[in-house]
């Protein structure tokens, strides 16, 4: 039996096709948040090094995107330099010697209020302690603080901070330096009448700690060729007889804390200057110590004026001097040749004759040796005073 569709039927199931297709449900469309594009935008010009000038007037959050760069890179700068300072933090935690360079190299910051109020003491014992110095410039006034200085480290790998609270210095040093700062200008001028004060058997030294450097020269002498062991209580030894010291200064290595081999003393009369020199090539430590006059020399790239004295006698001198040149370099100038006026008459020079077995024919004698009456006075007086 076989099964026939009706024309009717097959009609209606082809009409009903076209309507399946036809029909379409559209879904609502999506919604997007355009105010985080721009940040995406610029985020990407900045990678690729593009910069265009329109971007730049766009708001970002009511800032530019110029200002945001600009924080960007300031922020990226600070994370670096943060970053190498705790790399160099951490090498100097490990490695000491590292920690001794940078302490060398650190600037020396000077606050001149503080300052003016702050007393340099010399020559103290190493074993001194800051209780002790309290103790002996209180009765000058209040004391603020107490700070050690110009310590002998034992090693190139221990820092003069961890030296002086360990207490271990150079085998080769004796002696420390220190800073005390009082409350006001006129305790710390009182504080220097403590001058040449015993201090465990060393005279220490106190002065004001801004005039360190300013001293008179008419009242010092100038030591070289000294042992770089040698201690100022040596050098005071030596000098005392021929007046009242006022202060001996060794100069120092600032790294090692070794002396570098001169110094300097101050009496507290000018006569004693002279006597002091007379003491030339002493023994001092197993070395003849050269003493001379302390003369201030000009700095290189400075120079010195001289003063009031310059004005006093410039005019006689440009007088005198124009008075003495005045033939020769006035109106007739001459011009000179340097090898014709040094130049010597061989017409008046008379050969010498040949030696004949080791005697000399020549007419010239021997110069007899000068007997200095000065110098020999000089050196009986030097043994008197030396023994």
């Amino acid at each position: 039996m076989s099964s026939t569709a009706s024309p009717g039927e097959g009609a209606d199931q082809t009409s009903d096709l076209p309507g399946l297709f036809s029909r379409s449900v559209r879904k609502p469309p999506p919604v997007y948040d355009y105010a985080a594009v721009p940040d995406r935008v610029a985020a990407e010009r900045a990678q690729s090094g593009a910069g265009d000038t329109a971007l730049l007037k766009i708001n970002v959050r009511g800032k530019k995107i110029e200002e945001i760069l600009g924080e960007n890179d300031d922020q990226e700068e600070d994370v670096k330099t943060d970053d190498k300072v705790k790399e160099s933090k951490e090498i100097q935690k490990h490695d000491r010697m590292a920690q001794v360079k940078h302490e060398d190299s650190k600037p020396r910051q000077i606050n001149f209020e503080t300052e003016a109020r702050t007393v340099f003491v010399g020559n103290l014992p190493s074993s001194t302690k800051k209780q002790v110095l309290k103790t002996l410039f209180s009765p000058c006034g209040k004391v603020e603080s107490v700070r050690f200085r110009c310590a002998a480290r034992p090693d190139m790998k221990t820092t003069k901070k961890v030296a002086v609270i360990k207490h271990t210095f150079h085998e080769e040093r004796n002696n420390i330096n220190a800073y005390v700062r009082m409350s006001t200008v006129e305790e710390a001028e009182l504080a220097c009448s403590l001058n040449n004060t015993q201090v465990e058997g060393l005279t220490i030294r106190v002065d004001m700690a801004l005039k360190g450097r300013s001293h008179d020269n008419k009242r010092a002498i100038f030591m070289g060729n000294l042992d770089f062991k040698t201690q100022e209580e040596d050098i005071r030894k030596l000098f005392s007889k021929c007046g009242m010291v006022e202060n001996v200064r060794l100069v120092r290595d600032s790294t090692t804390g070794i002396g570098k081999g001169f110094g300097y003393v101050n009496f507290v009369s000018e006569d004693s200057v002279g006597l002091a020199i007379r003491l030339n090539n002493q023994e001092v430590c197993g070395r003849k110590v050269r003493v001379t006059r302390a003369v201030r020399k000009a700095k290189p790239g400075k120079v010195m004026m001289a003063g009031k004295k310059e004005g006093k006698f410039k005019d006689k001198f440009d007088k005198k001097k124009e008075g003495k040149y005045k033939n020769n370099f006035g109106d007739n100038k001459k011009r000179f040749d340097r090898s014709q006026s040094y130049k010597k008459d061989k017409k008046n020079v008379q050969p010498e004759g040949k030696a004949f077995q080791g005697l000399s024919s020549s007419s010239d004698k021997k110069q007899k040796r000068s007997f200095n009456k000065t110098v020999q006075k000089n050196k009986i007086i030097a043994k008197k005073l030396a023994s």
